[in-house]
């Protein structure tokens, strides 16, 4: 268990964005999505994350719940996300047959690869650059160089 642990430890290091999913519970996160985001909470920090809720409804509250969980482990958040409806969305072979899902997908995909790119890369470089003194990764420096050291390390899957 501590094995898994430390490599999933070190492939969210590795990341510069995630997808983030959940089903919706009675508008709330799933319990292992909760204890996913309670435990990495360190590895989250200057990273960029999108939502997909798979819901009945459109599963607002849910991704307001791990927008702001993320938001509270300094990471930043798409302004939107995805909501999925496995009867409505996918055929009997899990194949997507909602072309509008299958854009926004597409677009989540394509945002998160730029702008987790974009916002990783300048945040390092606040981190790390002595001489910025007012970001908000110099703000918490001695925290953050801590959480990110190995940030830029190759991961082994």
């Amino acid at each position: 268990m501590i094995v898994w642990l430390q490599r999933m430890g070190q492939r969210l290091r590795w990341a510069d964005s995630f997808v983030l999913a959940s089903p919706d519970y009675h508008g709330s996160v799933s319990g292992v999505m909760k204890n996913f985001l309670d435990h990495f909470w360190e590895e989250f920090a200057g990273k960029t994350f999108g939502y997909i809720c798979a819901s009945h409804e459109k599963g607002l509250t849910v991704m307001d719940q791990m927008r702001t969980a993320i938001r509270q482990c300094y990471g930043w958040s798409m302004p939107y996300g995805v909501s999925i409806n496995g009867e409505e969305d996918f055929n009997d072979k899990a194949e997507i047959i909602n072309s509008s899902l299958e854009r926004r997908l597409k677009m989540l995909a394509r945002d998160l690869v730029v702008y987790g790119t974009l916002i990783r890369g300048q945040f390092l470089q606040d981190l790390t650059n002595d001489d910025i003194s007012d970001t908000f990764a110099s703000k918490c420096r001695s925290l953050l160089i801590m959480i990110t050291k190995s940030s830029n390390q190759t991961c082994d899957y």
